[in-house]
């Protein structure tokens, strides 16, 4: 079974693009235009541990806070891929506060999806 499985990943290496998390971190710090940036953090966050990486967290703190309500919606969104308590005053603010009625929403969704589902200790 073992080699069975270690056939599959060499199988899916040679045949995928396979993005280490440096290029995957790269990829959003140097996207240009917010349809790039989103679609760079969102491949960030599924590439990311199932576990709170800090680096990918950053990321979607500081998209969080861009201009464009689509870069916060993805933002959102990016941080349903690893959920962490750490995300809720995030979600809250965004919540609340935001200018954008869809941001509004999706976040207040994500928090209480967080609330009532949980976000497995982290």
């Amino acid at each position: 079974m073992a080699n069975d499985a270690r056939s599959l990943t060499a199988l899916a290496a040679d045949r995928l693009q396979v993005y280490s998390r440096a290029e995957l971190l790269a990829a959003v710090d140097s996207a240009r235009g917010f349809a790039e940036r989103r679609r760079a953090l969102l491949m960030a966050a599924l590439g990311s541990s199932h576990s709170l990486d800090e680096a990918v967290y950053q990321r979607i703190q500081d998209v969080a806070h861009a201009s464009e309500p689509e870069l916060r919606r993805a933002a959102v969104h990016a941080a349903s891929y690893s959920p962490s308590t750490r995300y809720k005053p995030l979600l809250a603010l965004l919540g609340s506060d935001d200018p954008d009625p869809a941001v509004r929403q999706d976040a207040a969704l994500m928090l209480e999806i967080f609330t009532e589902v949980g976000t497995g200790g982290v």
